[in-house]
């Protein structure tokens, strides 16, 4: 008996110290400068120990912290020429030939891309701001070389560009609604134009930005197939809705009003507003405009009686699954290849460009290898250890000959052709 009971007490004793073991211990707060949770920081230069975290928004915003544990490096102070993670730069953040470039300027590009990608990790924020820092010296080395130059840019040249910048848009209403979105001024606009022509003629001084009529229609004949334009119809419709397994009085009433609605037209009511009166899709709104579409892109009727059609020409009524359609073709053309000359402006202009960037990436390279560039900010991105590991294998681990390692094995790609889709992105549909 006194046997067991030894043996009982041994037993429970073994429990407790095993359960002790597994009982969590209390963690000691995390020292000042660790990688916690901190409110109200504003995001400057993020050391490699700064991964384990999201960096906080420029607005100061509660930075997100991951739970793995902060490393030694994280409590180490910030190196010269960077900041810590709780400030921002206050001081110019790049020094170009002596030149500064004002940090209020650096955080206004980075804050406009990163407060609409807060949710991004610390290495790819760091490297969006890498990029603006670049940019920014770019341009001020490109600047203070106009500058040496003397290059000025005409203003009836810049207004020239200015006004065919805004023939990119439809109407002034679309322009005003792009500077809004964008949160830009005309004068913002004109800015960039006028720094794009004065590095232009800067660099048509320094060399050959010119392209001849021979280079563009080179260039036309050997990419002829981007030419090719297939045949399309420009149409608008009314559609009065009905299913396709609808019962007779259903489709009785529904053909009576399509009926209506071409009597009107027959009266010589603009097709636009019977569209809006009778018209039972989402285009109906706009008078029944459809995009312009090709073949296969609409159910077989619909397309079948629409690619019959002249311009202007006005359908009886036609049965598909989504209901009774009219149809009016505003413009039917037939499949052609452009010709050069319709095409031959667009050519030189593209051509001129890649000139011009091939060359001002040259002069960017020839300034920077002759300029004296002092950065007050870095944003490190941390690189794979380069210990010659293969993939796979721990950190430190002797590199393995590659002709010992196995490929991977691939599992075979299967190719899917994706069907056109249907122009009108509407229920209305004559979509397929």
């Amino acid at each position: 008996m006194t046997y067991r009971l030894t043996i009982i007490a041994t037993l429970l004793s073994m429990t407790f110290v095993a359960c002790g073991k597994n009982t969590p211990e209390k963690k000691e707060p995390a020292a000042t400068g660790e990688s916690a949770t901190t409110s109200g920081q504003s995001a400057v230069a993020v050391s490699a120990a700064d991964k384990t975290g999201a960096v906080a928004e420029a607005e100061g915003k509660q930075a997100a912290v991951s739970g793995e544990s902060a490393t030694a490096a994280d409590n180490a102070p910030a190196k010269a020429g960077s900041e810590s993670s709780d400030k921002r730069l206050a001081g110019p953040v790049a020094l170009v030939n002596g030149k500064p470039i004002s940090s209020e300027r650096f955080y206004k590009k980075v804050d406009a891309v990163l407060k609409h990608n807060s949710r991004l990790p610390p290495e790819r924020r760091n490297r969006v701001k890498q990029s603006f820092l670049k940019r920014l010296i770019e341009d001020e080395l490109i600047h203070q070389a106009v500058q040496g130059e003397g290059v000025v840019a005409p203003k009836e040249a810049i207004e020239a560009e200015y006004e065919k910048y805004k023939k990119r848009f439809r109407t002034d209403e679309q322009f005003k609604q792009y500077l809004s979105r964008a949160k830009l001024t005309e004068a913002d606009i004109r800015k960039r134009i006028e720094d794009k022509k004065l590095v232009w003629l800067l660099l048509e001084k320094k060399g050959n930005l010119s392209v001849t009529d021979v280079e563009a229609e080179e260039f036309y004949q050997k990419n002829k197939r981007f030419y090719e334009e297939r045949e399309t119809i420009k149409a608008r419709h009314i559609l009065v809705k009905v299913a396709k397994n609808a019962g007779k009085d259903v489709e009785k009433t529904a053909l009576k009003k399509i009926q209506q609605a071409q009597a009107e037209l027959k009266k010589g009511t603009p097709f636009e507003d019977v569209a809006k009166k009778f018209s039972e899709g989402p285009s109906a709104a706009r008078g029944g405009m459809l995009t312009p579409f090709g073949k296969n892109q609409m159910v077989k009727p619909f397309e079948e009686k629409a690619f019959t059609m002249k311009a202007n020409e006005v359908s009886s009524p036609v049965r598909t699954r989504h209901g009774f359609h009219i149809i009016e073709v505003l413009e039917h053309r037939e499949a052609r290849t452009k010709p050069f000359e319709e095409v031959k402006d667009g050519i030189l202009d593209s051509l001129r460009n890649k000139k011009f960037f091939t060359a001002r990436r040259k002069l960017v390279t020839d300034l920077r290898e002759k300029a004296k560039i002092e950065k007050k900010i870095e944003f490190p991105v941390e690189k794979s250890p380069s210990t010659g590991a293969a993939p796979g294998l721990p950190h430190g681990h002797p590199p393995i000959h590659a002709k010992s390692l196995k490929p991977p094995t691939v599992a075979p790609v299967r190719t899917i052709t994706a069907k056109p889709s249907a122009p009108a992105s509407s229920s209305e549909a004559p979509g397929k």
